[in-house]
């Protein structure tokens, strides 16, 4: 019975690995991702009115994770202006385990002019993307399409281009967008567009 078993293996190897579509002498192709840019056109959402009274490390959550078994860094900022109005940003950044190697301080800056979130240390890819969901009410929506607000990475150069998310949220009543389950493979900074 082993022999038969055996003598039918090495014959399906043998017809199925010497066919025309193997060939050992080309390298296997890779497929690329394709990035995909953001009309320049659009433009990151402000926040409504001058939130200069909160320094980065007022505006800053962080976390010491282990990417070995993931973690969770979960928090939110109340900005407030000089003219009574103010803004509330939520983030939670999901970590998988195995996301990256060694232990990391991890921080996420909430932007304090913009409906923006930076995360650090900065350039850091993964090996597994991270999940983030981001809100920010208190948003003014006048002149705002909310058919074409878009949640973007926003390259150094002030680029945009799109990542992958499950939906965002629009709520006019309170002036809130939330992007749910956004896939973050690298840190950086990641906002709302119209």
């Amino acid at each position: 019975m082993k022999k038969l078993l055996v003598s039918a293996v090495l014959v399906s190897l043998f017809l199925f690995g010497c066919s025309q579509d193997a060939n050992i002498n080309q390298p296997v192709q890779q497929q690329t991702q394709q990035v995909q840019q953001v009309s320049p056109q659009k433009s990151v959402i402000k926040l409504p009115a001058d939130h200069k009274l909160l320094t980065e490390a007022q505006l800053t959550i962080g976390k010491r994770i282990n990417g070995e078994y993931g973690g969770l860094i979960m928090g939110s900022k109340i900005i407030p202006s000089n003219n009574w109005h103010f803004n509330v940003m939520f983030a939670s950044l999901y970590v998988p385990a195995g996301a990256f190697e060694g232990t990391k301080y991890i921080n996420a800056v909430f932007d304090n002019s913009d409906a923006s979130i930076q995360f650090t240390p900065s350039p850091m890819d993964f090996d597994k993307p991270l999940s983030l969901t981001f809100s920010v009410s208190g948003l003014d929506f006048s002149g705002i399409n909310l058919d074409n607000v878009d949640f973007v990475y926003i390259t150094p150069q002030g680029d945009y281009e799109k990542i992958e998310y499950s939906y965002i949220s629009k709520d006019a009543a309170t002036g809130t967008l939330t992007v749910f389950n956004a896939k973050i493979p690298h840190f950086s900074r990641f906002g709302f567009i119209d």
